[in-house]
């Protein structure tokens, strides 16, 4: 009987953990910011990545136009490891446990980071903040906005403290941030996420299925 009621246990916490599992979906997603200097220096950055969902994985890939490839090339036998031209690739099991893997598809090469290294590559250990840009959880504790959303099945939240502001388009049915505006309300910081939804990448296709040939290696290994 003892037994038999951890393994009910175990079904059932499975259960949950696959109920919560997001919907699959494919989209680009582009990042702009501004920052205005005390000097009156203005900064911008933007950058696109590709997100691939599907249960049990989160893959963001970078994407780099020629010249920053070519780039990439000439510094490829650099000790470090370069997260930020690396995908990420998250996996998760029925039990709840992230792993976190960079792939760095120049060198062919799969890195494992650790934990303890999350905020050496960027990641916050969040996989609803990755596999849907910011926490359904996150989202549904900021006041409904009045802005009008032409967007089926979709709503604006929104927040204001201490001088920065939050907004969030969030898409009901994928489950995710359509847009995510954040900054400083005096106009010195800004932050805009666009994700524009994609066509299905084909089962065969999907690209974790295609590093059976990559090294895989521990982000150790970069350590000097």
């Amino acid at each position: 009987m003892k037994n038999f009621s951890v393994a009910l246990l175990l079904l059932t916490a499975t259960i949950a953990v696959q109920a919560a599992e997001l919907p699959s979906l494919d989209a680009t997603v582009t990042y702009d910011s501004k920052f205005v200097s005390h000097a009156g220096v203005t900064e911008t950055r933007q950058f696109t990545n590709i997100l691939i969902r599907r249960p049990g994985h989160v893959w963001m890939e970078r994407v780099l136009p020629a010249q920053a490839q070519e780039h990439a090339d000439e510094h490829g036998g650099h000790k470090h490891f370069d997260f930020e031209t690396s995908t990420q690739h998250l996996t998760r099991t029925a039990t709840g446990a992230i792993r976190a893997e960079y792939v760095d598809r120049g060198q062919r090469r799969v890195v494992f980071v650790p934990p303890t290294e999350y905020s050496v590559s960027g990641f916050d250990g969040s996989w609803d903040n990755a596999a849907a840009m910011v926490s359904e959880k996150t989202v549904k504790a900021m006041p409904l906005s009045k802005r009008v959303t032409k967007v089926a099945d979709t709503e604006w939240r929104e927040e204001s403290r201490n001088g920065w502001y939050n907004r969030v388009l969030w898409s009901n049915g994928q489950k995710i941030a359509l847009v995510v505006e954040s900054g400083k309300t005096d106009g010195s910081t800004t932050r805009r996420t666009v994700l524009e939804l994609r066509p299905a990448t084909a089962e065969a296709a999907l690209p974790w299925k295609q590093l059976g040939t990559y090294a895989q290696m521990e982000y150790d290994d970069f350590m000097d």
